[in-house]
């Protein structure tokens, strides 16, 4: 991974003003994106590219609204309007693996960070 930030919270902070807004919003995410990745991880597991798909696009907002920028055109490639079937499996492969521990680190990150 290069020295890129992990995320950046000026969308959500611009849009919600509130720093206690801010925190919900973030444990949102924290609770909720473990979920759709972890059935994201399912589809690819059981070969089950609409499960994948739906997961990933399931993910998408959160994802460019806390700007984890180096999952952007990861997350697009596996969108459910894309033909996951088509993405040879070794890439499909890396770019799981891509976003499982870049998204571990932003969880772990956020945790911390606002101490939930």
């Amino acid at each position: 991974m290069t020295n890129e930030k992990l995320y950046d919270l000026s969308m959500i902070r611009d849009m919600l003003g509130e720093e206690e807004e801010v925190k919900n919003m973030i444990g949102i995410f924290v609770e909720s994106t473990p979920v759709s990745l972890h059935d994201m991880n399912e589809g690819f597991k059981e070969d089950n590219a609409d499960k994948l798909a739906r997961n990933a696009h399931k993910m998408k907002a959160s994802l460019d609204m806390l700007k984890i920028n180096s999952l952007y055109d990861d997350v697009r490639k596996i969108d459910k309007d894309f033909k996951v079937e088509d993405i040879p499996q070794n890439e499909l492969e890396e770019i799981i693996k891509k976003m499982n521990s870049v998204l571990e680190l932003v969880f772990k990150k956020l945790k911390e960070e606002f101490k939930l």
